[in-house]
């Protein structure tokens, strides 16, 4: 497989993310506490299980079997639905920052994983593979637009996930950029990748409007309040799920 996308085989991504879980589990704890928070057991378990089926895909791919690829693509869209939608019922609960993390970073990651597995392929693959890629991006511009529709205090827990959102969707964009310039590609596929661009660019400006309303927001609570950290021990891009700790140095 040639593209330039499939830089890093999945599975060792996933491994990343389950040495990263379990100290998570130990830091701030959730809604105000500056930390990753712990993740939901559940969340963790989909989202590892749709980014493996990925990979799965693209060994089938490179095997030449191609049934048994459209196969683990399927399965992988559920496993991420299932992911998707456990995190956004815990929105509003301890395991709300740690789990939407964990199904960002998957979203991300299966959608730089599929889109580097069009290359030569068409027909049914290429289907299953813009299904796939379409999934990830649809549920990842869901899950901020829920976290958007939270009320101020509470969407300023999340301003590490929009950060994983953005600092993601920048090499992503590399990514499609490559595929769509370097890839052989079949008219659908080029369709799909190109939208698939139009589409992350469009969520990394909304998620990096909302970064600029909250860092704005804290600015001014902070000067109403004299020095030191804003509320809940956020500050911009230095707080929530993706600030340091186990899971800003590893994970999907």
């Amino acid at each position: 497989m040639s593209s330039t996308l499939r830089k890093a085989p999945a599975l060792a991504l996933v491994a990343a993310l389950f040495a990263a879980a379990p100290a998570a589990a130990h830091q701030g704890g959730g809604p105000g506490g500056g930390g990753a928070g712990q993740a939901s057991s559940r969340v963790v378990l989909k989202a590892r299980s749709a980014v493996r089926a990925v990979d799965l895909a693209g060994q089938r791919l490179d095997d030449g079997d191609t049934a048994k690829a459209i196969s683990q693509l399927a399965a992988s869209r559920r496993y991420l639905a299932a992911a998707q939608k456990t995190a956004l019922s815990k929105l509003s609960g301890d395991t709300g920052p740690g789990s939407i993390a964990v199904v960002l970073r998957a979203e991300g990651s299966i959608a730089v994983q599929a889109a580097g597995l069009f290359d030569g392929q068409d027909g049914a693959t290429v289907d299953a593979l813009a299904q796939t890629l379409k999934l990830a991006l649809d549920d990842r511009d869901a899950a901020v637009a829920a976290i958007t529709a939270l009320d101020d205090s509470a969407e300023v827990d999340y301003v590490g996930a929009y950060s994983i959102v953005s600092d993601r969707i920048a090499d992503e964009l590399d990514g499609y950029d490559g595929a769509i310039s370097d890839d052989t590609l079949s008219a659908d596929a080029k369709t799909a990748l190109t939208a698939a661009k139009t589409q992350a660019t469009a969520t990394q400006t909304a998620v990096e409007a909302r970064i600029s309303a909250l860092d704005d927001s804290s600015s001014s609570g902070n000067d109403d309040q004299g020095d030191g950290p804003p509320p809940g021990g956020h500050g911009g891009r230095g707080g929530g799920p993706d600030a340091g700790g186990d899971f800003g140095a590893g994970g999907f």
